[in-house]
C-alpha cells in the first residue's frame, strides 16, 4: 500500500495545486468582505477611494488565491440626526460593477456633533447582511467615535450617556453577536479620537476569544494597501485551517486503514507465536528425549569403564595361546558395545541437529514477525508524529469555532492512535515470552550437545586404548 506524508495535502505557500482557471473554479470558496463606513461630511475621499480599490482588491484575490471568491457589501451609517439616512446598507454581490454603482450614489454628509452612530452601523453590519461564508471580514473605516463618553473623551456628544435605545455596555452586545457569527472585524484608524473606542473593543474582545484587527491609516491613498493586507493574512489563515482540515481527513483515512492492518496483524501475530511456541514446544521435546538418551549411554558406559581395568589387568597378565585368544574376544566385544554407546551418542546428536535447525527455522520466522510488528509501530509512531504537528499547527491558529473542532478531532485521533499501542502490548509480550522459549530450547540443545561430545571424546579414547590392547594381544599370540 502506499502512504501519503500527511503535509503532502497541506494547502500552504500558494501551490501550484490551486493555480489554473479550472482547478481554481472547481474549488472556489466564498469570503465575505463588507465595509462598515462613516458616511459622514468629513469621509468623501474614504467612500470616493473605496470605489477605486474595490476591483483591485477582486483582481489581487484572484491572482494571489484563485481557490476563493469575494462577496462584496457594504454598510454606510451616518447619525441619529440623519433619520432615514442613518443606516443604509448593500448587502453581499459577487458583481464588482453592482458594488461600485452602490457605493458611487452613497453621499457624504450629515453627522451633526462628533460622535456619531458608530455601533449602530456595526450592529446593522452583522444583523442585516446575509453572512455565510466560511470567512467572513468586517472593514470599519472610521474618523469618529460612538456616542457615550466610555468610548471617546470628546466633549462634542449629544449622547454622552449614548442614546436612548442603546443597549447598556452596547459594544459588549455588538461583539457577542460578531463572535456568534465568527466575524473579523478590522478598524481602519483614521484618527486619534477613535483609539478609547479600539482599546475598549480589543479588552472585551480578549475576554471572548474575538480578536480585533486595528490598522492605522494616515489617508485615503493607504486605505488599498490596508485592506489587501488584511485580506492576504485572513485568507492565508484560512488556507492553514482548510489544510489541516484537509490533513485531519487524510489521517483519518490513514488511521482508519491502519486500524483494520493491525487488528488483523495482531490476530495473525498471535496465531503464529502459537504455531512458533507448538513447533518450539515439540523440539525442547526433543532435546528432553536426548537427554534421556545420553544419560542412559553414559550409564552403559560408566558400567563398560568399570570392568576396562579389570579385563586390561588380564590381558595383560595372559600367557597361554588359548587365554590370549579369550582375552581378545573379552576385548573386541568391549570395543562393539563402546561403539554401540558411541553411536547412540551419534544418533542423540542427530536428534539434536534436527531440533537445532528447527528452533533456527522459528528464530528466523520469530526475526520476520518482529520486523512486520517493527515496521507497524513505525507507521503508528510516524501518524502520531503527523497528529502532534497538527496539534501545535492549530494552536497557532487565531480561535474560531472551526479551531475548537479541529482540535477536538485531532485529539480524537491521538487517542485512537494511542490505544493502537495498548492494544500493541499483549502482541510484544506474546512475542518475548515465545522468544525466550526460543532461547531455553537453544541453551538446553547446547548443553547437550556439549555434553555428547565431551563423552564421544572419552569412549573414542577408549576404543584407542582397546585397538592398543588388541595389538599387544596379537604380538603375544
Amino acid at each position: 500500500k502506499k502512504h501519503y506524508s500527511l503535509f503532502s495535502v497541506l494547502f500552504l505557500n500558494n501551490t501550484s495545486k490551486y493555480r489554473g482557471k479550472d482547478m481554481a473554479e472547481s474549488k472556489q470558496e466564498t469570503v465575505d468582505f463588507a465595509y462598515a463606513i462613516d458616511c459622514t461630511g468629513s469621509m468623501g475621499g474614504y467612500i470616493t477611494q473605496v470605489r477605486q480599490d474595490i476591483g483591485s482588491i477582486v483582481s489581487k484575490m484572484q491572482q494571489q488565491y484563485p481557490e476563493f471568491k469575494l462577496r462584496l457589501g457594504c454598510v454606510a451609517y451616518r447619525d441619529w440626526c440623519d433619520n432615514e439616512k442613518r443606516l443604509e446598507s448593500l448587502n453581499f454581490v459577487e458583481s464588482v460593477s453592482s458594488f461600485k454603482q452602490y457605493v458611487e450614489q452613497l453621499q457624504a454628509d450629515g453627522g451633526g456633533d462628533e460622535a456619531e452612530d458608530v455601533l449602530g452601523g456595526l450592529r446593522h453590519a452583522v444583523k442585516s447582511l446575509s453572512w455565510n461564508s466560511k470567512l467572513r471580514v468586517l472593514f470599519h473605516i472610521c474618523d469618529a467615535p460612538p456616542h457615550n463618553k466610555m468610548y471617546h473623551d470628546t466633549s462634542s456628544d449629544d449622547y454622552p450617556s449614548g442614546h436612548s435605545s442603546d443597549p447598556s455596555n452596547y459594544h459588549e452586545v455588538v461583539l457577542r453577536e460578531m463572535k456568534h457569527k465568527h466575524i473579523h472585524l478590522c478598524v481602519a484608524k483614521l484618527n486619534d479620537s477613535v483609539s478609547k473606542m479600539i482599546s475598549v473593543f480589543k479588552n472585551y474582545g480578549k475576554s471572548i476569544e474575538l480578536t480585533i484587527e486595528e490598522r492605522s491609516i494616515n489617508n485615503a491613498s493607504e486605505l488599498l494597501s490596508a485592506v489587501q493586507q488584511t485580506l492576504h493574512l485572513l485568507t492565508k489563515m484560512r488556507q492553514e485551517v482548510k489544510g489541516t482540515q484537509s490533513a485531519v481527513v487524510q489521517v483519518t483515512k490513514q488511521l482508519n486503514e491502519f486500524k483494520i492492518e493491525a487488528s488483523e496483524l495482531v490476530t495473525a501475530t498471535m496465531k503464529k507465536m502459537d504455531d512458533i511456541s507448538a513447533d518450539v514446544t515439540k523440539a525442547h521435546d526433543a532435546v528432553t528425549q536426548v537427554e534421556r538418551t545420553v544419560s542412559e549411554a553414559k550409564r552403559e558406559y560408566d558400567g563398560l569403564v568399570s570392568s576396562y581395568s579389570v579385563l586390561k589387568a588380564y590381558a595383560n597378565s595372559v600367557n597361554t595361546p588359548a587365554d590370549i585368544v579369550e582375552a581378545e574376544t573379552k576385548v573386541m566385544q568391549m570395543s562393539v558395545d563402546l561403539t554401540k554407546v558411541n553411536e547412540s551418542y551419534s544418533a542423540a546428536q542427530t536428534k539434536l541437529d534436527d531440533a537445532f535447525k528447527r528452533l533456527t527455522e522459528k528464530s528466523s520466522e520469530m526475526d520476520t514477525a518482529a520486523k512486520t510488528t517493527s515496521d507497524a509501530a513505525a507507521r503508528k509512531i510516524q501518524i502520531k508524529n503527523e497528529i502532534c504537528s497538527l496539534i501545535t499547527k492549530v494552536g497557532n491558529m487565531e480561535r474560531s469555532e472551526e479551531r475548537k473542532q479541529l482540535k477536538k478531532d485531532i485529539k480524537e485521533k491521538l487517542a485512537a492512535v494511542n490505544e493502537l499501542f495498548k492494544a500493541d502490548a499483549k502482541m510484544k509480550a506474546k512475542i518475548l515470552t515465545v522468544r525466550m522459549e526460543i532461547l531455553k530450547a537453544f541453551k538446553e540443545a547446547q548443553n547437550r550437545s556439549t555434553e555428547i561430545r565431551d563423552a564421544q571424546t572419552e569412549v573414542e579414547s577408549k576404543l584407542r586404548e582397546l585397538d592398543s590392547l588388541l595389538d599387544e594381544l596379537d604380538e603375544r599370540e
